[in-house]
């Protein structure tokens, strides 16, 4: 099953990735995420951006809403090369994973 959605996102070297959301399914009704596991990937060659629900970069903000958040702090950021990444969402639920999104995450360097 192909991604759900496309996502493109940029965001500076000197700022945190910090990114909330809902996820809804197809009639904008909130999907209850309790026991979700969530992880993020970031890719451009070796090196790699990785946020989870394992490692607590995301975190579940309101289960039966659909609410999470990710924050991937500017040091982590700071650390990398500036470039574009190929990056993706893939969700876990009763052992079904399922990829969320995929897409580029532009990292840029500050000014």
């Amino acid at each position: 099953m192909p991604a759900r959605y496309r996502i493109e996102w940029s965001v500076s070297q000197k700022e945190d990735l910090a990114i909330s959301r809902q996820f809804t399914d197809s009639a904008k009704q909130p999907i209850d995420i309790t026991g979700m596991v969530i992880v993020y990937k970031a890719k451009n060659g070796a090196n790699v951006i990785e946020a989870s629900t394992a490692n607590g970069r995301i975190t579940i903000d309101d289960a039966e809403d659909g609410l999470w958040s990710m924050t991937v702090p500017k040091a982590t950021l700071a650390a990398l090369p500036s470039g574009v990444y190929t990056h993706d969402m893939v969700i876990t639920e009763d052992g079904v994973t399922t990829e969320f999104f995929v897409g580029t995450l532009e990292l840029r360097p500050g000014v």
